[in-house]
């Protein structure tokens, strides 16, 4: 029974580093792909991933784990400044963090 709010992002890795909130491209080039759901306290609800082309390394899964933490940090950071878009629509949510005019 969850009290938190929760964020899931989405992170890859590989010869070029980590990438947060891939796009296909990048996503279809990645070595590893992991999902993180993470509690705004911090706790961690879930982890799903797999190594694409050989086992990864612990600093490589370490290196996905702080990206997901501070991706994490940015969204919950974003709606504390913007509380009103919380009620949007899931359509309007998901153009709000992959256009830039949002952030202007």
């Amino acid at each position: 029974f969850l009290t938190d709010e929760l964020v899931a992002v989405s992170i890859g890795i590989n010869s070029k580093g980590a990438f947060l909130d891939m796009d296909f491209a990048e996503d279809s080039s990645t070595d590893a792909d992991f999902n993180f759901v993470l509690t705004r306290s911090g706790g961690l609800v879930e982890v799903q991933g797999s190594a694409e082309n050989g086992p990864l390394t612990w600093d490589n899964f370490d290196q996905l784990k702080s990206y997901a933490l501070k991706g994490a940090n940015d969204i919950f950071e974003f709606f504390d400044m913007n509380p009103y878009r919380i009620s949007l629509s899931a359509h309007t949510a998901h153009a709000m963090f992959h256009h830039q005019e949002f952030f202007d």
